[in-house]
Protein backbone atom coordinates (compact mmCIF):
# COMPACT_ATOMS: atom_id res chain seq x y z
CA UNK A 1 0.00 0.00 0.00
CA UNK A 2 1.46 3.55 -1.04
CA UNK A 3 0.11 7.02 0.56
CA UNK A 4 -0.19 9.59 -1.32
CA UNK A 5 -1.76 13.35 -0.60
CA UNK A 6 -5.12 14.50 -1.47
CA UNK A 7 -5.29 17.92 -3.20
CA UNK A 8 -7.77 19.96 -2.68
CA UNK A 9 -7.87 22.40 -5.29
CA UNK A 10 -10.78 21.07 -7.13
CA UNK A 11 -13.00 23.42 -4.58
CA UNK A 12 -12.37 27.13 -4.29
CA UNK A 13 -14.36 27.93 -0.63
CA UNK A 14 -16.66 30.90 -1.04
CA UNK A 15 -17.29 32.63 2.63
CA UNK A 16 -20.80 35.05 3.40
CA UNK A 17 -21.82 36.33 6.12
CA UNK A 18 -25.61 36.23 6.07
CA UNK A 19 -28.35 38.07 8.20
CA UNK A 20 -26.01 40.53 9.07
CA UNK A 21 -27.74 42.82 12.11
CA UNK A 22 -26.87 45.37 14.30
CA UNK A 23 -26.67 44.88 18.14
CA UNK A 24 -27.57 48.18 19.71
CA UNK A 25 -26.90 47.58 23.05
CA UNK A 26 -23.55 46.10 23.32
CA UNK A 27 -22.11 47.74 19.97
CA UNK A 28 -21.25 44.67 17.95
CA UNK A 29 -22.18 42.83 15.00
CA UNK A 30 -24.56 39.71 14.16
CA UNK A 31 -24.44 37.35 11.49
CA UNK A 32 -24.39 33.17 10.20
CA UNK A 33 -21.46 32.51 8.32
CA UNK A 34 -22.41 30.75 5.04
CA UNK A 35 -19.66 28.36 3.17
CA UNK A 36 -19.96 27.45 -0.49
CA UNK A 37 -17.99 25.63 -2.15
CA UNK A 38 -17.28 25.81 -6.17
CA UNK A 39 -16.41 22.96 -8.64
CA UNK A 40 -13.13 23.64 -10.24
CA UNK A 41 -11.60 21.26 -12.51
CA UNK A 42 -8.26 22.27 -13.47
CA UNK A 43 -5.50 20.05 -15.16
CA UNK A 44 -4.26 17.36 -12.87
CA UNK A 45 -7.23 17.61 -10.53
CA UNK A 46 -9.13 14.57 -8.64
CA UNK A 47 -12.46 13.90 -9.10
CA UNK A 48 -13.93 12.57 -6.14
CA UNK A 49 -13.92 9.18 -7.12
CA UNK A 50 -10.55 8.22 -5.57
CA UNK A 51 -10.68 5.90 -2.49
CA UNK A 52 -8.91 7.93 0.69
CA UNK A 53 -8.56 6.04 4.27
CA UNK A 54 -9.01 8.34 6.87
CA UNK A 55 -9.48 7.62 11.09
CA UNK A 56 -12.60 7.29 11.80
CA UNK A 57 -14.93 10.42 12.27
CA UNK A 58 -17.92 8.69 13.97
CA UNK A 59 -16.45 6.09 15.79
CA UNK A 60 -13.46 8.30 17.20
CA UNK A 61 -15.77 11.22 18.04
CA UNK A 62 -18.15 9.21 20.09
CA UNK A 63 -15.49 7.37 21.67
CA UNK A 64 -14.14 10.65 22.90
CA UNK A 65 -17.15 12.04 24.02
CA UNK A 66 -18.16 8.85 25.75
CA UNK A 67 -14.89 8.39 27.14
CA UNK A 68 -15.40 12.43 28.75
CA UNK A 69 -18.98 12.26 29.59
CA UNK A 70 -20.01 8.80 30.79
CA UNK A 71 -16.47 5.92 30.46
CA UNK A 72 -18.64 3.24 32.24
CA UNK A 73 -20.44 3.06 28.53
CA UNK A 74 -18.08 2.54 26.70
CA UNK A 75 -18.56 -1.15 26.70
CA UNK A 76 -21.83 -0.51 25.70
CA UNK A 77 -20.45 1.52 22.68
CA UNK A 78 -17.88 -1.07 21.44
CA UNK A 79 -20.95 -3.97 21.33
CA UNK A 80 -23.03 -0.88 19.68
CA UNK A 81 -20.09 -0.27 16.87
CA UNK A 82 -19.50 -4.27 15.98
CA UNK A 83 -23.54 -4.24 15.39
CA UNK A 84 -23.43 -0.78 13.28
CA UNK A 85 -20.29 -1.44 11.64
CA UNK A 86 -20.46 -5.83 11.24
CA UNK A 87 -17.19 -5.77 13.40
CA UNK A 88 -14.79 -3.64 11.80
CA UNK A 89 -11.48 -4.51 11.86
CA UNK A 90 -9.99 -1.16 12.32
CA UNK A 91 -11.10 2.15 13.45
CA UNK A 92 -9.86 3.42 9.85
CA UNK A 93 -12.71 4.51 6.95
CA UNK A 94 -12.13 3.75 3.64
CA UNK A 95 -14.50 5.53 1.26
CA UNK A 96 -14.69 7.70 -2.07
CA UNK A 97 -13.39 11.28 -0.95
CA UNK A 98 -16.63 12.75 -2.19
CA UNK A 99 -18.60 10.92 0.19
CA UNK A 100 -16.40 11.07 3.08
CA UNK A 101 -16.73 15.33 2.40
CA UNK A 102 -20.00 15.92 0.67
CA UNK A 103 -22.10 12.90 0.00
CA UNK A 104 -23.04 11.43 2.97
CA UNK A 105 -21.07 7.38 4.05
CA UNK A 106 -23.98 5.69 5.07
CA UNK A 107 -24.15 4.44 8.64
CA UNK A 108 -26.64 1.19 8.98
CA UNK A 109 -28.98 1.17 11.72
CA UNK A 110 -31.29 -1.23 10.84
CA UNK A 111 -30.13 -3.40 14.00
CA UNK A 112 -31.76 -5.65 16.70
CA UNK A 113 -29.41 -5.05 19.38
CA UNK A 114 -29.98 -3.08 22.42
CA UNK A 115 -26.43 -1.59 22.50
CA UNK A 116 -26.56 -0.60 18.50
CA UNK A 117 -30.16 0.68 18.74
CA UNK A 118 -29.32 2.94 21.69
CA UNK A 119 -26.43 4.37 19.37
CA UNK A 120 -28.32 4.92 16.64
CA UNK A 121 -31.29 6.71 18.58
CA UNK A 122 -29.13 8.87 19.13
CA UNK A 123 -27.64 9.06 15.46
CA UNK A 124 -31.17 9.15 13.93
CA UNK A 125 -32.12 12.36 16.22
CA UNK A 126 -28.53 14.41 15.42
CA UNK A 127 -30.03 17.09 12.95
CA UNK A 128 -26.71 17.43 11.01
CA UNK A 129 -26.73 13.47 10.04
CA UNK A 130 -28.61 13.01 6.56
CA UNK A 131 -31.78 10.48 6.97
CA UNK A 132 -31.01 8.10 4.10
CA UNK A 133 -34.17 5.74 4.87
CA UNK A 134 -36.33 4.62 7.81
CA UNK A 135 -32.99 2.60 9.47
CA UNK A 136 -29.84 4.70 7.75
CA UNK A 137 -28.52 7.68 8.15
CA UNK A 138 -25.49 9.20 6.60
CA UNK A 139 -22.64 11.65 7.56
CA UNK A 140 -20.60 13.84 5.78
CA UNK A 141 -17.41 16.35 6.86
CA UNK A 142 -18.79 19.15 4.87
CA UNK A 143 -22.71 18.41 4.63
CA UNK A 144 -24.07 21.83 5.69
CA UNK A 145 -22.33 23.67 3.04
CA UNK A 146 -23.18 24.24 -0.34
CA UNK A 147 -21.67 23.27 -3.43
CA UNK A 148 -22.46 24.77 -6.48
Amino acid sequence: MSLAPVRSEKFREWKEKVDVSDVEGDDTVSYNPKDTFIKKMWPDCLSGEELITIPHPMILGVVNAVTRQKPGALTLVNKAFKSIYSNPESIFLTAKASEILFEGVVIHCGVKDFAGKAICSQFKAEPSLKQINEDDVAFALLAPVSII
